[in-house]
């Protein structure tokens, strides 16, 4: 069965010319040597950990993994992808076995040959699940999910993916509101993931530009879903319904929408995140009821490493929680507590709709708080440890991309003058900048460092070790795919995080600017 790799090219692509120019699968950890003549995985990881004795035990199994699957679980007949520097995706045909190659002073190391089938392939050519699994942060790694060979196959071949079988056939199929209208029209249900929905708008998160225009078809067609699909996670499931209905529409259609949670598309869309967004808010929880054994709460705390439960009562609404603090004073003053003794009635619960700010303060002060509906039913709990990894994606990405700007211009600032700037900054219709003006590169957009830099003579003038291609073709990636939708104000708010893989695509460009100038 023919399978798919990716294989990334090296740091900020170091070897994408020869993938390219040699066809060639091309790997790093050319200290190894040749690995052929390990047998097993014992043998490789012993050779691995000689080579690298002062590496992290766990790194070490790490690239005996992705070496091990390099040297013998590729096969020939298998496909190649290989993401490119220039946002495009490659696309191939594994030809060769596995081979190390040095000649002379020259080692490229670990290599398999390869045939391109395509390398021009858009990232946007690419349905949603199948392009975010292209963001694995590892060297090698088998694309296995969604059909991901197949699919990568009829990329190669005929320049359209096909979309995953694990997706309802229909639902591949949409292609906008107009044929999410039809299947309502036709009686049909239409059961899908976040995912899946905004995926009919090409989407693949949700910034504010991607929800205006969804609630705006929305609104045009007469659909909402229930539970609205700004909330929750990518991964929730939702229901596309008819809201279109008129007084003359029959009661018993009005009376099915009268207790959904619906969202209201004619309404000024979000603009702050809600205790939803947090998916352990909807992740489900462990309860206990007030006649259930103290013995009971402890078991299930232990079994789950849970710190506290919800006490609940017939109808999952919450009555207080048990904690270990709770229950170690329970024991205190008395031989035989029950539930009742260990409770902490104080325990709050907060709406999946709240404001996720009005709550950071109490989970900050007590360490967590329940999550539910609006009638009070239990739907999940938020930790500090959810709170901070949130506002950790939230502000990475923003504190990367303020980094690069910092490096930009104190390096700028120190080797060019107020009149070369000037013939780079007047162009910015929004400043009235006069040929005497004293100006910084404070006053340049991220475009124009590029054209500044875009200069044998210039380039040189910064004293940067670094290649300048690779510099500034991951700068202008950065500053159109993820910069520019980022720091733009009416398209600031979103409800899904920067993906890994454009996190790690700032990453890197911060990397490339600390090599070249070490400096805080």
């Amino acid at each position: 069965m023919t399978r798919a790799w990716l294989t990334r090219a090296g740091k900020d692509g170091a070897y994408e010319q020869g993938f390219l120019n040699d066809k060639l699968l091309i790997l790093g950890w050319s200290e190894l040597g040749d690995i052929s003549d390990c047998p097993n995985r014992d043998r490789l990881r012993t050779r691995v950990l000689r080579t690298y004795p002062h590496e992290n035990a766990s790194l070490i199994g790490n690239w005996t993994g992705q070496l091990w699957r390099f040297l013998y679980e590729m096969n020939e007949g298998d496909l190649a992808v290989v993401p490119l520097k220039n946002g495009k995706v490659a696309l191939g045909r594994i030809t060769g076995p596995y081979v190390f190659r040095a000649d002379g002073s020259t080692v490229l190391g670990h290599t398999r040959a390869v045939d391109w089938l395509r390398t021009d392939v858009s990232r946007q050519a690419i349905r949603p699940d199948l392009r975010a699994t292209l963001g694995s942060l590892l060297t090698v790694c088998e694309l296995s999910r969604f059909d991901a060979a197949s699919r990568l196959e009829s990329l190669a071949q005929e320049g359209e993916d096909p979309g995953s079988s694990e997706e309802d056939e229909a639902i591949r199929e949409l292609k906008g509101p107009a044929d999410l209208a039809e299947r309502l029209r036709s009686g049909e249900s239409v059961m899908m993931t976040v995912r899946q929905f905004i995926g009919v708008w090409d989407a693949s998160s949700r910034n504010a530009a991607v929800l205006a225009l969804i609630r705006s078809d929305l609104a045009q067609f007469g659909l909402s879903t229930s539970p609205p699909f700004t909330e929750g996670s990518l991964d929730t499931t939702i229901e596309v319904l008819s809201v279109g209905s008129t007084p003359e529409t029959p009661q018993s259609s009005r009376d099915a929408l009268q207790y959904r949670t619906l969202e209201n598309v004619e309404e000024p869309q979000p603009l702050t995140l809600n205790l939803g967004a947090i998916p352990s808010a909807k992740g489900g929880i462990v309860t206990v009821a007030l006649d259930d054994s103290l013995s009971l709460a402890m078991s299930r705390m232990v079994v789950d490493d849970l710190s506290q439960l919800p006490v609940v009562d017939d109808a999952n609404r919450c009555l207080g929680a048990v904690s270990w603090k709770t229950i170690g004073t329970a024991y205190l003053s008395s031989t035989d507590p029950t539930i009742t003794d260990a409770m902490d009635h104080t325990a709050r619960t907060a709406g999946l709709r709240d404001p996720l700010l009005d709550w950071v303060g109490y989970i900050s002060e007590t360490g967590y708080v329940f999550a539910g509906e609006a009638d009070g039913t239990l739907t999940g709990i938020v930790t500090t440890s959810d709170v901070t990894d949130r506002f950790g994606q939230e502000m990475r990405p923003y504190t990367l991309l303020k980094e690069v700007e910092r490096r930009l211009r104190r390096r700028v600032d120190e080797v060019f003058s107020s009149d070369d700037l000037h013939l780079y900054a007047r162009g910015i219709a929004s400043r009235n900048l006069h040929k005497h003006d004293t100006i910084t590169a404070g006053a340049l957009l991220v475009s124009q460092y590029e054209k500044l830099l875009d200069d044998d003579d210039r380039w040189q003038r910064m004293v940067w070790n670094i290649d300048r291609w690779v510099f500034l073709t991951r700068l202008a990636d950065v500053r159109e795919r993820i910069r520019n939708p980022l720091m733009h104000f009416h398209e600031a708010f979103q409800i899904d995080p920067v993906s890994d893989e454009d996190v790690a695509a700032i990453q890197g460009l911060v990397d490339l600017l600390r090599a070249a100038d070490p400096r805080p």
